[in-house]
């Protein structure tokens, strides 16, 4: 029996994660994309982001942690789970 997409999805963002799923719905919110159709290992370039959303992003995120995020980061980090685990290490 095949795991759905969602499920495999659910194993690898813990839902007690709370930056993670900060991260996702920021990303969701720049792409115009249901947080649950989001891999949370794929890049964001992948998903259809680009140097102007990333911005969008980044102030939406910096809103909401004590924590600079620019491109370069974004190049370094470029899945929800990779930057979502750049912020908690730089809170």
């Amino acid at each position: 029996m095949e795991k759905s997409d969602t499920a495999i999805r659910e194993k690898t963002l813990a839902p007690e994660d709370f930056i993670g799923h900060a991260v996702l719905n920021a990303w969701a919110d720049v792409l115009g994309m249901d947080p649950g159709s989001i891999d949370p290992g794929v890049s964001f370039w992948d998903l259809g982001g680009t140097s102007f959303k990333s911005l969008q992003m980044f102030t939406i995120l910096e809103k909401q942690f004590p924590v600079t995020i620019d491109e370069v980061a974004l190049v370094k980090h470029n899945s929800v789970l990779a930057l979502s685990d750049y912020i908690k290490q730089n809170l």
